[in-house]
């Protein structure tokens, strides 16, 4: 199972590294392009996944029973989030910055341009699905930094896919928007946990602006009403290294805290059918307290003290170049009074 992870993590270095490097590139050019070249690599190694791999029940018991189901849902929320940073190319302000796809989506056919937000929108879910199941199953295991940065990251695309379609026409006709809501509280929900054991207070403030965002700007549950300008509103500022492709990652996947989980063992009582049965809608978790957004934002050094998070923190948030929602929070830079407009309200 790890020699699939570490080939999941080379492949989606690799994938970053192209995201980064779009110049030239024409993505919906079958079989010539880079971008056909890594899908096709991307499908093959989710094809090879070996039956005692696969996300069944018996395996999730299995692997729970030997220590291992934090590397086991690791591997396939790794897996659909590669796909993600691969087919973000075509949707507004999933990269950094957002000028270095802006050619692409202004000439990408309709088709492709479609297909890029249902597969972000898709996996998004799906990666949702997995934490929730995990949370159910065995919390323990998602004490790591690399499930944070997971959670972190799906409330991003989710959000940001979302504002960024923009069509009367649905992505997902089965979900509605109320079900996007709960998965962002749920997302929230499983970071506000982790930090009780692990210092993750950045990834709860962009998770928690996540929420806030979509309740602010689709408040009437009508995705047709949302046009591209309301993704500048989302837009991230903040350049952040690919930390996920250094050696000391690879050759450490997961398995960070262990002595956090196994705590755990010792506070936490489960509910054992909740355990087994993981439920079909999202509002199973209970929401937390949003405080109310200031939009009257002082000095730098008086909003540092009295920040949410402890700021060095920033230093370690890997967000891949995803929107975190924290730079206009911050008020550095020009975009904030088009935030502050926003959340006057």
């Amino acid at each position: 199972m790890r020699a699939y992870y570490i080939r999941a993590i080379s492949l989606r270095a690799r994938i970053l590294k192209y995201v980064k490097a779009l110049e030239g590139e024409i993505p919906w050019e079958l079989e010539t392009s880079k971008f056909s070249l890594l899908n096709a690599e991307l499908q093959s190694l989710e094809r090879s996944i070996p039956d005692t791999l696969k996300m069944t029940t018996p395996n999730k018991y299995l692997y729970k029973a030997l220590g291992r189901l934090n590397l086991f849902f690791g591997l396939h929320i790794l897996l659909a989030q590669t796909s993600n940073d691969l087919y973000r190319i075509c949707v507004a302000q999933l990269v950094f910055p957002d000028t270095s796809t802006k050619w692409i989506r202004d000439n990408a056919p309709q088709a492709f341009s479609e297909r890029c937000h249902w597969m972000c929108l898709k996996k998004s879910v799906y990666i949702a699905k997995l934490l929730k199941d995990l949370w159910l199953f065995h919390r323990p295991s998602l004490i790591d930094t690399s499930y944070a940065n997971h959670v972190q990251i799906c409330s991003s695309v989710l959000l940001t896919t979302l504002l960024s379609w923009g069509e009367a026409e649905p992505l997902l006709p089965h979900i509605e928007l109320n079900d996007y809501e709960n998965i962002l509280r749920d997302n929230l929900t499983i970071l506000h946990y982790l930090q009780k054991y692990i210092k993750v207070d950045a990834y709860c403030q962009s998770a928690r602006e996540a929420l806030r965002r979509f309740k602010k700007l689709l408040p009437s549950g009508d995705l047709s009403k949302t046009n591209h300008s309301s993704t500048g509103r989302v837009v991230n500022a903040q350049n952040v290294p690919y930390s996920q492709s250094s050696l000391d990652y690879i050759l450490n996947p997961l398995g960070t805290y262990p002595l956090a989980r196994k705590q755990t063992q010792d506070h936490d009582t489960f509910n054992s059918s909740a355990e087994v049965i993981m439920s079909e809608s999202f509002d199973f978790m209970t929401e937390p307290q949003l405080p109310a957004a200031n939009s009257n934002i002082g000095s730098f050094g008086d909003f540092v003290s009295s920040s949410p998070f402890d700021w060095s923190e920033t230093l370690i948030f890997d967000s891949a170049g995803y929107p975190t929602f924290l730079d206009e929070l911050t008020g550095w830079n020009a975009q904030t009074l088009e935030w502050n407009e926003l959340s006057s309200g």
